[in-house]
């Protein structure tokens, strides 16, 4: 174990592969015999499966990767790999009946859902932007319930905002797809207003946050924060470079990033590193 249970979040689909096992060790099924007959059969979910190579399916998608400006089919990549942390496929039209299961309480009590769709706070008191299944996030008012996904030639996404009584889902068959920008732009679409608000900083504050940031935990991993004409960017290791949104003095966004949380912290008014929330909390102490 990395750390004792409640102390500190980090995603692993190790996780989701151990509840698995303990699904078949407690019911005697087939995790895929499981899935059938307590989720996908009952809630009508006729075009969802547990992926196979051998079976035959009816306008099933390729998955593809852009190499350059080519599009080139994806490498073969077994769904017994993935296990319990993936491996299914499923439509858009499917994937509304399974909200319209889980909001109902079809699959879930509400105690259970309520306790899903609630962040979690460690045992310091930390709250983190993860439930039991879900990211939980607010962004400029707006209650958001999400979760990603992706394997070789797919990614997906999907997001509920409880107030506005909304559910989007986007797949992709190709790995390539700018899934995190489009999902902010399709939902400000559906919302009528911004996700992502920017404030304006002064010349001062901006110019104290230039830098490089490296992770602690990995410190070949930087962060780089220039300034540049039109704002400010984030240039991540092996990432790419990103432009930095505002939301207030120190805590900021990534563009079309929103599942990513950031803030500057100082230390006798000297900028000292970069906290950031995104399947875990990260320190990111500066270096220069």
């Amino acid at each position: 174990m990395e750390y004792e249970p409640g102390t500190k979040y980090a995603y692993c689909n190790s996780d989701y592969i151990l509840l698995g096992y303990i699904i078949e060790q407690v019911s005697g099924k087939t995790y895929q015999e499981y899935l059938s007959e307590n989720i996908f059969d009952p809630l009508g979910m006729t075009d969802t499966y547990y992926d196979s190579d051998e079976t035959i399916i009816q306008n099933r998608a390729s998955g593809y990767f852009k190499d350059g400006k080519i599009y080139k089919k994806a490498e073969f990549w077994s769904a017994t790999i993935g296990y319990s942390a993936g491996g299914l496929l499923s439509s858009t039209i499917d994937l509304q009946k399974w909200q319209n299961g889980i909001l109902s309480y079809k699959i879930l009590k509400k105690e259970l859902l309520d306790l899903a769709f609630t962040p979690y706070k460690l045992k310091d008191g930390t709250v983190i932007n993860y439930g039991f299944g879900w990211n939980i996030t607010e962004f400029n008012g707006i209650k958001r319930i999400d979760h990603g996904g992706a394997k070789n030639g797919f990614c997906t996404y999907e997001a509920y905002f409880p107030e506005q009584q909304l559910f989007m889902v986007l797949l992709f068959n190709s790995e390539s797809a700018p899934r995190d920008e489009l999902s902010i732009k399709v939902s400000e679409i559906l919302l009528g207003k911004s996700l992502q608000k920017e404030i304006q900083l002064s010349d001062a504050v901006l110019n104290s946050y230039v830098g490089v940031y490296s992770l602690v935990s990995d410190p070949k991993r930087t962060i780089t924060i220039r300034k540049e004409r039109e704002g400010m960017s984030a240039t991540i290791s092996g990432q790419g470079s990103f432009s930095i949104l505002f939301q207030s003095e120190t805590k900021f966004q990534m563009k079309n990033l929103s599942d990513i949380k950031c803030e500057f912290k100082t230390t006798n008014g000297k900028v000292v590193s970069i906290i950031a929330e995104q399947q875990g909390i990260f320190e990111w102490s500066k270096i220069k």
